[in-house]
Order: structure tokens, then sequence, then C-alpha cells
């Protein structure tokens, strides 16, 4: 394992939407988790390897959203030398430039305060929690539940104002106990419901460092659980800690909320994410967010990299995680040669935020050819780390049917072809696909 893949060993898994502000920064405002654990030198499961998380790791060239709207939908194609069809379904939402563009806050954090946590860990934490205070306004509300064996709230919603009362609290915990988090997450969503204010952003953070080891420990309770408020309209974002989570679980609180799951590089980015991200943490855009293909009948669709499609008799649906501010995030699909485009229309349809209101945004694909420069460019770049990134999830299914000598040729024939489709080699966003299929190969 190289050097830069050894210092990611201890990480966070962060089920939000949040996104970072420079071009080559990774991207925030979508899930990483599987690039998380493939930077950090972990080997994951092919079935826990989402290839849609690998394209989406950086950003995307896309429209702005107008100033009356959140969200803004963009669909292009170019043809490749086979004569099939890439095309591409981009979604960006809203950039807030300040906390005071955001609705107010209902916010409730769930604290880890376990055994595990205790030493550097759970002060590094404090620190965090402190940040993100810091990041809220007078009109925001906050509350505080820790938990260990058992779930305690040690702070009531209150005023950001009440800053005293606020960071004794958080200076308070102390890490001791075994790891019950069902009564903690419960407890959240409980105090966040009490609170419940539909002109706000209501939302509950949980914080974890391992697996629940006493009261409801199955995955499925729990997230059923969990859900049942998700649909309430109140929010989950999970930040765990540590190198020893429950894969599945977490991956059910995200599919089951249809947040989102991502990987940071290690405890002492609390400071980044409740600091550089508080805007995208905490601002919900859009919920129940689907992308549906009218007119592609008879299957022109050969492949779709990544995501769970739905094919009705009339249409196809792709249904996408929630949206929250500052977000990017393509959709790449391939098309048979000879297929009509023109017959074909996208349509986002989603709830708002806030409002809860439907909306629907309807797109037809727009052919981008030489002359298209930049366009083009960032088109193919995307195609070339999308068909690397499913080379990669082929891989390990490979290992795991001990096929490592295919494995090996797959991934070698793969990096070969993505680096001849991309418009430069030497582009951060391919060299960082390339590095993790390199580590894998061997």
């Amino acid at each position: 394992m190289t050097t830069k893949l050894r210092r990611y060993g201890i990480f966070l898994v962060v089920l939000i939407l949040m996104i970072g502000s420079q071009p080559l920064r990774a991207q925030y405002g979508t899930s990483a988790m599987s690039m998380g654990e493939l930077r950090a030198g972990l080997r994951p499961p092919a079935r826990s390897i989402r290839v849609e998380e690998l394209i989406n790791y950086h950003r995307h060239l896309l429209p702005k959203p107008k100033a009356d709207q959140g969200v803004e939908l963009e669909v292009k194609s170019f043809q490749l030398s086979s004569g099939h069809r890439i095309v591409q379904a981009g979604i960006s939402t809203t950039s807030l430039t300040s906390r005071e563009q955001a609705p107010p806050m209902n916010l409730v954090l769930v604290i880890d305060c376990s055994g595990s946590m205790s030493g550097p860990r759970i002060e590094r934490v404090k620190l965090g929690l402190l940040s993100l205070v810091d990041q809220l306004r007078p009109v925001d509300k906050i509350a505080i539940v820790a938990f260990n064996t058992e779930a305690n709230l040690i702070l009531p919603a209150c005023a950001r104002s009440n800053q005293k009362e606020i960071s004794e609290a958080i200076s308070r915990l102390h890490a001791d106990g075994s790891t019950n988090l069902y009564a903690g997450l419960m407890l959240g969503y409980q105090t966040a419901e009490l609170s419940y204010d539909r002109k706000r952003s209501n939302r509950v953070i949980l914080l974890t460092d391992g697996l629940a080891n006493v009261g409801t420990i199955d995955s499925e309770s729990i997230s059923q659980a969990s859900k049942e408020f998700n649909d309430k309209q109140i929010d989950l974002s999970t930040i765990g800690v540590g190198d020893n989570f429950n894969r599945e679980l977490l991956r059910q609180l995200s599919d089951a909320g249809r947040g989102l799951a991502q990987f940071v590089d290690d405890a002492a980015d609390l400071n980044r994410v409740f600091v550089d991200e508080a805007n995208s943490l905490l601002t919900p855009i859009a919920r129940e967010v689907q992308l549906v293909i009218h007119g592609a009948s008879g299957r022109p669709i050969t492949k779709l990299f990544g995501y769970k499609p739905c094919f009705k008799a009339d249409h196809i649906e792709v249904p996408l995680d929630n949206l929250n501010a500052d977000a990017t995030q393509i959709v790449l699909f391939e098309f048979k040669p000879g297929t009509n485009l023109a017959e074909i229309t996208f349509h986002l349809e989603f709830l708002e935020g806030m409002s809860g209101r439907k909306r629907s945004l309807e797109r037809r694909i727009v052919e981008i050819n030489d002359s298209d420069g930049n366009s083009l460019g960032d088109l193919k770049k995307n195609y070339a780390i999308a068909t690397l990134s499913q080379a990669i999830k082929d891989s390990a299914d490979m290992n795991e049917n001990h096929e490592s000598k295919n494995s090996r040729k797959r991934l070698k024939k793969s990096i070969k072809e993505a680096k001849s489709m991309a418009p430069s080699s030497d582009d951060k966003d391919l060299l960082r696909i390339v590095a993790i299929a390199e580590e894998l190969r061997g």
C-alpha cells in the first residue's frame, strides 16, 4: 500500500450533502463512501462499491440554477467511435454565500460517548461541535443527546444565543460504556419532533465511532425506525469516526432516508465538515428526487453507470438522493447506435426542500462536438472516470470469485483506456481514480 493511501487510516463516514468550494477538491455534494474506503487503502466488498459515488467525487462543470430556482438540469451527449452515444444528465443546486440565506435550524446533535470514543477522539469531537455551534445564528435552535449504554438529553432545545449553556453541555461529554446507537438516535429524533417547525430545517446529526452492541442492534429495525422520522421531513446526517463500522447499517440508513454516505480523511476533519461546508450540511434543497426518462422505448440504453433504475412500461425512473445546497451530480448513460435522441426527454422530479411543493424540470438532449471545447472535454473526462469506476467494482467481484488474474487484467486494460479517452492524462480527478485502480491491481 502506498504512503499516500496509508495516511487515511482513521476515517469519517458522513451521510450528508456537502460540497467544497474549489473545482479540484473532493465533491461533498454527493455520496463518497466508496471513494473514501478505497482512498483509505481498504477493500470493501463488491456489493458496497457504488460506481456513482466514484463518478461524483469531484465537482462538475454545470450551469447553476437561476436566481428564482433551487435546482438546474442539463442534458448533453457526444458520440463514441463505436457509434454508441454517451448522455450525461447533470444536476446542480443553488449556492449559498452565507448562513443568512439558509432557513432557520431545528438541530439535534446525537453524540456517541461509548468507551471507544475516549481520549483524543472525544476531545476532537468536542472541538468540532463547538465549531459547528459557531456557525449557527441567533434564530437557530440546538439540542444535544449523548449516548453510551443509555441515551440522555444533556441539552434541551435552546436558542443559539445560550452560548454558555451550550458550551458547558459539550464540555461535559465524556466517553465510557457500550454503544446503544438505537436509543441515542431515537431520542434525537423525538427531541427534534418536539421542536418541529415546517418553516425550519429540521435535522438530526448522529456522530458515532463504532458498532451498535446493546439495545436494538438489528440494522433493518434501526433503519426502518429512522425512515419513519425521515418521512416526517426530519433529515439525518450521520458522521462516523474510526474504522470499525457496520457498513450495512450505514447503507440502510442512507437508503431509507435517501441520504448520503461519505468518507472524509480523519477525525481532525470534523472542523472542516462543521465549518467549511456548514451551509450545505444544514440546508435542504430538494427531496424525493428522481430522474425520469421518456421516449426511450425498445430499451435503447445499453449501460447506466451506477444507480438502481426502475424500468417501467413507457419510461425509466432513476431514484436519486436528497439534495442540499451547493451540490452537483451527474448520471451517465450509454445509448445504442442509431438511437433517435431527439425523441427522448429527461424530467427531474422532486419536492422543494422547505415548502414540499412538487417541482419538475424537463430537458431535451443537447448534442455537443469538438467546437464545444470545455463542455466536451468535461464530458469525456467524466465518461473515462465512469468506465474505470465500473472496472474497479467488476474487479472486486472477480476477486471475490477467486479470479484475481482476470481482475488484474480488467484493471490494467481499463486504466489504459481511461487515460486514452480523457482529454488530459494529468487531470487531477482522473489521476485520483487511476491511483486507486493501480493500487488495487498491485
